[in-house]
């Protein structure tokens, strides 16, 4: 199954890729839907890195994703 998402975000573009360059750091925290999301390739964020993560809606509906980056030009395009 695939899904594609696309958003909005009103940040100023340079915060956006500081946060998504280590978007791993920021899985885990109480409460989250995402309680697990981790980089699973070595190196530097770039075309072809590709994450794992859990997503949790209820107690009993979770789903398992693999994400990975396919165009990439900093301070441009993050898809």
């Amino acid at each position: 199954m695939e899904f594609e998402f696309t958003t909005v975000i009103s940040r100023p573009l340079d915060q956006v890729y500081d946060f998504f360059m280590d978007i791993d750091q920021h899985a885990g925290r109480k409460n989250s839907l995402v309680p697990v999301y981790k980089k699973i390739t070595p190196g530097p964020v770039g075309v072809g890195t590709r994450y794992y993560e859990e997503v949790r809606l209820l107690p009993y509906v979770y789903g398992k994703v693999l994400t990975e980056l396919i165009s990439y030009q900093p301070d441009h395009r993050l898809l």
